[in-house]
């Protein structure tokens, strides 16, 4: 994360520390002129916030009592934060252990289970 990136994250949150910062394989138009900019999920007690930096500023939260039914899609290899309340993106290209990482920084249980027997 760039020193202006962390600068209007530390703004918005008034300060408080992030438990994890992912950055996304997802690109968005922030008024720069020949490249977009990566959608960085950021993670703490009680929020996540999603945000990228540009000429334009995109930066949304949302409480962690609205992302319950947050999933990863593994045929598109996005992770998908399903609030009840509209964000503007929230469908974020991951590799599938940065999105277990996300999963559990949201705190929804991930239980693996395997198909595989002993015996075969």
């Amino acid at each position: 994360m760039t020193t202006r990136e962390k600068q209007l994250l530390k703004e918005h949150c008034k300060g408080k520390e992030a438990n994890d910062l992912i950055r996304s394989e997802t690109y968005i138009d922030t008024g720069r002129w020949w490249r977009k900019s990566p959608l960085w999920l950021c993670f703490f007690k009680d929020e996540c916030v999603v945000m990228a930096l540009g000429r334009r500023r995109y930066i949304e939260s949302v409480s962690c009592k609205e992302y319950a039914d947050s999933h990863y899609c593994h045929t598109t290899g996005e992770l998908v934060i399903a609030p009840r309340v509209n964000l503007t993106h929230k469908r974020f290209k991951l590799s599938p252990a940065n999105a277990l990482r996300a999963l559990h920084a949201l705190g929804i249980d991930i239980t693996i289970i395997s198909n595989h027997s002993a015996g075969e």
